[in-house]
């Protein structure tokens, strides 16, 4: 969503690999638990399903998993859910410069995720583009998009004093 005073983007894990990586982990966490049923009849219900509850787990932490940027004309607002309880706030007083960057999520943070790397925190869930925000205290922020033109199209418009180019 993009009106004019308000950009809103919100991503997930979505990438067919992980999605099978994901189903392919579920599905041997519940053949697990079925052979230690079958193998151990008397190992006790919690440990026979610990496989089966891990895989589910796992399986619905990735799956449900959103990141949410919500920028105003004075604070930039970013979540990943359900690892911040609570959504994070940058003010605009303190930003020293904002960029939409290109990044390498392998070599720059070590994947996707929330990350720390050699520009700071990541949070980032697909892709290979994000909101890089200077902040006055030396602490910058990665956020990744899916949709950079549009993002930089609302910071042009609406933090026109903060915003850089990439170069």
């Amino acid at each position: 969503m993009h009106s004019d005073s308000i950009y809103h983007e919100q991503q997930g894990f979505s990438q067919k690999w992980l999605m099978i990586i994901l189903v392919l982990e579920l599905l041997i966490s519940v053949a697990a638990t079925v052979l230690i049923f079958m193998k151990e009849p008397d190992a006790g219900i919690l440990v026979a399903l610990l496989p089966a509850l891990f895989g589910i787990a796992l399986f619905l932490l990735m799956t449900k998993a959103r990141l949410k940027l919500e920028i105003n004309d004075q604070e930039i607002h970013y979540q990943f859910r359900p690892f911040h309880l609570s959504r994070r706030t940058i003010t605009r007083s303190q930003v020293d410069a904002l960029t939409v960057v290109s990044y390498d999520p392998l070599s720059d943070y070590g994947g996707w995720g929330i990350r720390k790397g050699r520009e700071g925190w990541a949070y980032t869930t697909a892709g290979h583009t994000g909101l890089l925000i200077k902040r006055n205290n030396g602490k910058p922020v990665l956020i990744g998009t899916s949709r950079p033109d549009a993002l930089a199209a609302f910071l042009r418009s609406r933090w026109t004093a903060l915003y850089r180019p990439a170069s």
